[in-house]
């Protein structure tokens, strides 16, 4: 519905203008706003979709791009990246600066687009309300996202820990 995804929208640019980052979100029909050099290796288009046809066609149309992969990021969400981009090379990045190994990272996630990170950490951490492909890799699952479960899960490990 468009008015869920404008005020959506309005939200998240208002929380990142009061967090001292703001952002810039615009509402475009995918197919009008594509050009050939649409993605820079940092950014990201997300799109917001509920008719599982209407996402089927913007898998078909991005075929055509070799150079983005789509993934979904969320219920109705998709993301559209450089082919290049992922969780998963982000935390490889991450542990390679600090020289850390997989043993010593803990990742939590919800959706199909975590299963990349789920690749690279020891401890995988899923909440309640996940999808069965991220449980079926989780070492622990914790409460739901509307349970303030991740927030539950460190406490619960920096209690046993402190």
């Amino acid at each position: 519905n468009g008015q869920v995804l404008t005020s959506r929208v309005r939200t998240s640019q208002l929380r990142s203008l009061e967090n001292g980052f703001p952002i810039e979100m615009r509402i475009r029909n995918l197919r009008d706003a594509w050009t050939e050099n649409a993605l820079e290796v940092g950014e990201k288009i997300v799109t917001y979709e509920t008719r599982e046809e209407q996402r089927r066609d913007y898998r078909t149309f991005l075929q055509n791009y070799p150079g983005v992969r789509c993934e979904a990021t969320g219920y109705g969400l998709m993301g559209v990246f450089c082919k290049d981009v992922s969780k998963q090379d982000a935390l490889e990045r991450v542990k390679a600066h600090l020289g850390i190994s997989a043993q010593q990272v803990c990742v939590f996630g919800d959706y199909d687009n975590d299963l990349s990170m789920f690749a690279c950490a020891a401890h995988r951490v899923c909440v309640a309300n996940a999808v069965p492909a991220l449980k079926a890799a989780a070492t622990a699952i914790t409460d739901s996202n509307n349970e303030d479960g991740v927030a539950k899960f460190l406490q619960k490990m920096l209690d046993i820990h402190l």
